[in-house]
Formats: C-alpha cells, sequence, structure tokens
C-alpha cells in the first residue's frame, strides 16, 4: 500500500507539518505511523481522512469538536457540508478526497458545487496540478489524473453546451491548441469563458498544426485566431511558429496564450500574447483591445 511522507500530506492537503504535529499531540487527530527509522509516514486511509478533516476545518468546524468525531463521522459531515463559495481550501480537499475514492457521482457533486468561471482557476485547476505532482512522484496519484480530468472535461463541456445558441455576431473566434492533452482543460475552459462572455467561436481542437486549418480560418467571419501554446510540448522555436502564423493571416488578429509565449522574444503588428489569468479573461469576455491593457 502507498505511503505517504508529511511533505506529501503538505502538498495534497495544505496543512503544514507543524500544525499536523500540534493535530496529533494535543487532539489525537491525524496519527502518523513511524518505519524503522522513526520517519513518519501515513497510510492511503489516512490520507483520505486528513483530506476530510482539513475540509472541515476550513470550512470552521474546531479541533476540539473534531477531535470527539469517528472517521465515518468527519465524511458524513463533510458531505452535508455546504460550502461558502469562496472557501477554496475547503473545496480542493472535497473534491481530492472524491477523487481518491474514484467516486464518479461524488465529484460530479462537489463540480457542481463549485462556479466553473470562479472555482476553474483558483479550486479545479490547483488540484489537478496537485495530481499531477505527485504522479511525477509514482503516489498513488497516477491514476487519478485521468479519472478527474475526465470528469472535470465533461462538466466544461455540458456547461458550455447548455448556453444560449449565439445569432449575427460581428466577428468570430476561431480557437485550437498546439499542445498535448494536458491543455485540453485550460483550452475547453476559455472556450467556456467567450461563450458566456456571448463571444462567438469556432472551436478547432487541440494539438493542431496551423497549416492545416487554412479552410477555416480564412473565413472572412474569422476576425481573430486565439491559440494556446504549452511549454513542456513546444518543441518548436516559439518565434519562429507565431511568425509563420502572423504572416499567414496578416489581416487576422492573433491571440496567444500559455506557458510558451512567456519565451516570445519578438513582436508582430498582428500579434497580442496574453501572459496572465487575468488577461485571458479579460480577453474572454470584452475582446483584446482590453486584454492588452492587462
Amino acid at each position: 500500500m502507498q505511503k505517504f511522507t508529511t511533505r506529501n500530506i503538505e502538498d495534497l492537503c495544505g496543512i503544514k507539518a507543524a500544525t499536523l504535529y500540534i493535530w496529533e499531540r494535543r487532539y489525537q487527530l491525524c496519527v502518523s505511523e513511524q518505519n524503522n527509522r522513526s520517519h513518519k509516514y501515513y497510510s492511503e486511509e489516512q490520507l483520505k481522512n486528513i483530506l476530510l478533516i482539513s475540509c472541515l476545518y476550513y470550512a470552521g468546524f474546531k479541533l476540539p469538536a473534531l477531535a470527539q468525531m469517528k472517521s465515518n463521522e468527519h465524511e458524513r459531515a463533510v458531505w452535508q457540508l455546504k460550502l461558502e463559495c469562496n472557501n477554496e481550501d475547503a473545496f480542493k480537499c472535497k473534491l481530492l478526497s472524491s477523487a481518491l475514492d474514484f467516486n464518479t457521482q461524488r465529484v460530479n457533486e462537489v463540480l457542481n458545487e463549485i462556479d466553473l468561471e470562479k472555482g476553474f482557476l483558483k479550486v479545479i485547476y490547483p488540484v489537478l496540478q496537485t495530481v499531477r505532482a505527485g504522479a511525477k512522484r509514482k503516489l498513488v496519484l497516477a491514476a487519478i489524473d485521468p479519472f478527474l480530468s475526465l470528469l472535470v472535461e465533461h462538466k466544461i463541456i455540458d456547461k458550455t453546451e447548455k448556453l444560449p445558441p449565439l445569432f449575427a455576431a460581428s466577428e468570430t473566434v476561431a480557437l485550437f491548441g498546439a499542445g498535448g492533452t494536458n491543455d485540453r482543460l485550460s483550452l475547453l475552459f476559455i472556450h467556456y469563458l467567450m461563450r458566456n462572455a456571448g463571444r462567438q467561436t469556432m472551436y478547432l481542437g487541440l494539438n493542431v498544426k496551423w497549416q492545416n486549418l487554412y479552410p477555416a480560418i480564412e473565413k472572412e467571419v474569422v476576425t481573430t485566431v486565439y491559440v494556446y501554446l504549452s511549454e513542456e510540448v513546444c518543441s518548436f522555436e516559439i518565434d519562429d511558429y507565431l511568425e509563420g502564423l502572423c504572416t499567414a493571416f496578416p489581416h487576422k488578429t492573433i491571440i496567444a496564450s500559455g506557458a510558451a509565449v512567456h519565451a516570445a522574444q519578438r513582436l508582430f503588428t498582428n500579434l497580442v500574447l496574453l501572459k496572465s489569468d487575468a488577461a485571458i479573461k479579460l480577453f474572454a469576455k470584452e475582446g483584446f483591445t482590453s486584454a492588452t491593457r492587462k
């Protein structure tokens, strides 16, 4: 069975080692085990319980009361809890504890509680990053990444498809990604933000070569091309890539975001780089003129 160190618990639950020590010594909460070298570690079941306790703690439960509760009572209390929308730490623990159980119903319940526009960047994406970081260290989280990512993907697509249809828009944004599967959620979320703001879009997919998109992008109704570029999957030279795209479509505004844009050095008259989450959200809602001010 997978064992978790105190550092792992810090990363997954947001609870510092010193705080865990106090919980254990003073309240007999989150009691760790020790190996033959006296190093503390926690089992997978203990991790799940710490996530539940952390969720309740972030929601305002007092430690003496938590210490009097049994493990099944912690779980029952979490699922009876209606969290405030700005209680991001509690939502993270609740979402991750559900994902650790591979409980589709409960993960969907948590996702339904979270406001997608506000919660994606502050809750959902950070949890996925934590899971992926743990997977790289060969923790049990490796299998959770595709499980949770797929449910989040379905949630974003469902919310997007339920938005009212648009008619006779003055401009259309064609958007695509030049990255791998880990960037799909970011691109889908950006697409949702645009559609939710009432902007007409043409979603062209992920891991696409722009050279194959001429028939779509050359349409007169397309005024803006949005490309999401990930540093991890961009083997090409970023400036050369952007030059090719801007030169191929000189009468279109090219918008680029993603980790790779931070390495871009050259400027082009029809190119706008969005280097922050705030700039991306502003562009999605108001267009590139407002986004350039961020």
